[in-house]
């Protein structure tokens, strides 16, 4: 599947996408993004095995919260985007 990342994430992957293969649920595609892009990627997203507040991940323009969460079934050919949460005022 394709993974997207936007603004400071991609800073800390060092790319705007990726592909990742073997994914069947989102837990598990982020712990996988987590030993790729390491402590700093895992720590952003995925903290403790949990979805971080400050990030918004969709598969496929909807958002995971109404897919099932962590638990979201995951496709090869789906597109996963990851933003980080931001406040404005």
């Amino acid at each position: 599947m394709k993974v997207l990342f936007f603004a400071t994430l991609r800073k800390l992957t060092g790319c705007k996408e990726t592909e990742v293969h073997g994914a069947p649920d989102l837990a598990t595609l982020l712990g996988q993004l987590g030993e790729r892009y390491g402590f700093r990627f895992a720590r952003e997203v995925f903290p403790g095995g949990e979805l971080s507040r400050d990030v918004i991940v969709m598969v496929n323009g909807r958002a995971v919260e109404h897919l099932g969460g962590l638990q979201a079934a995951l496709d090869e050919d789906d597109t996963v985007a990851i933003f980080p949460r931001i406040a404005g005022g």
